[in-house]
């Protein structure tokens, strides 16, 4: 692969349909399964927003070390 990974949209397009839905729903659900009280969405999207965005940067550090 040729340039950053930002300079490819294709490849950003994969990585986004592969985590957000798999990460932000498994985080939501911890969430809700341990405050089952929570009624607004803030409180359960705030902890899945954060852990897309860990995972997208560790995928973004590993596709940026050289050899890839």
């Amino acid at each position: 692969m040729t340039g950053s990974p930002a300079s490819n949209p294709a490849l950003l397009t994969r990585l986004n349909s592969r985590l957000r839905p798999r990460r932000s729903t498994r985080t939501v659900r911890s969430y809700l399964d341990t405050h089952a009280e929570a009624a607004d969405p803030w409180k359960y999207l705030v902890p899945a927003r954060d852990a897309v965005a860990a995972e997208v940067a560790r995928l973004l550090d590993v596709l940026a070390r050289p050899g890839r």
